[in-house]
């Protein structure tokens, strides 16, 4: 994958030198896990391009599992499917869990302030609700990202974001590309769908680590499984609302890689 850079000064130096911006990210301390659809990153299976294993770039030794039970799969790797760059395709009930179970994770702490990065493309589900990710544990289910239907294909749905009490939403159109930033600080959250920010809203920001599940609302069924696709999940220790360099950082990679249609930093919604 080739990378992506931007000139910084350096003192001393006559010139600028290039710094790729995932480097930049990744060198940063508060992006605690980065998932990507990029073979090197992941376990794929030659013949069928399953997704056996999904790792954390930022080498946590975090991993991504397919779900065992009944009706779960991976997803498939498909190279060249987006301006030439693999996405990971959830189609066939693709659907993942990190390391197992909650002991297995380190990181992070949804009592804290944290923020999710995802870049998804969803046909249409129906009028029911499809979930990208949630925190599960032995007792419950937590949505943290969902997309909800709509009564047709023609008529826009919904990017939701669920902490505590509050959720935010943005309209969705079937079969776009959405690069989605999910922030909480833990007495507010906010969402980004392709540079447009919500207005930030009051939450109790419910305490407590769970473990993650990546396709589907509950790692046990395949309850309102994700049929979409993905290219990258980023989770952040730091509430990127209003974090200018961080989120310019972000959007300027996703889009530049992917050729996104939209414009960063462009005003909350109102």
């Amino acid at each position: 994958m080739s990378r992506i850079v931007v000139a910084t000064s350096v003192p001393g130096s006559a010139a600028p030198v290039a710094r790729p911006l995932d480097q930049q990210m990744l060198e940063d301390v508060d992006l605690a896990h980065w998932f990507r659809a990029y073979e090197p990153d992941m376990a794929v299976t030659a013949e069928t391009r399953e997704i056996t294993q999904w790792r954390d770039l930022k080498g946590s030794g975090a991993t991504l599992r397919p779900g065992t039970a009944t009706g779960m799969g991976p997803a498939r790797l498909v190279e060249g499917a987006l301006n030439g760059r693999p996405v990971a395709d959830h189609a066939e009930n693709g659907i993942y869990v990190w390391d197992g179970g909650p002991a297995a994770l380190p990181q992070p702490d949804f009592a804290q302030p944290f923020s999710l990065v995802a870049q998804i493309r969803v046909a249409y589900p129906g009028t029911g609700t499809t979930y990208l990710l949630s925190r599960f544990n032995s007792l419950s289910a937590r949505t943290l990202l969902q997309i909800n239907g709509s009564a047709n294909a023609q008529t826009p749905g919904s990017i939701t974001f669920i902490q505590g009490n509050r959720s935010v939403s943005v309209p969705y159109s079937w079969g776009t590309e959405a690069h989605i930033i999910a922030a909480c600080s833990g007495t507010e959250v906010a969402l980004c769908v392709n540079g447009l920010w919500t207005v930030p809203q009051p939450t109790d920001n419910a305490a407590g680590t769970a473990a993650l599940a990546l396709g589907s609302l509950y790692a046990a069924t395949v309850n309102g499984r994700f049929a979409g696709r993905s290219t990258n999940l980023q989770i952040w220790k730091r509430y990127l609302y209003g974090d200018q360099r961080r989120v310019s950082l972000v959007q300027r990679y996703f889009q530049r890689l992917y050729a996104l249609p939209f414009t960063p930093a462009r005003r909350p919604l109102v």
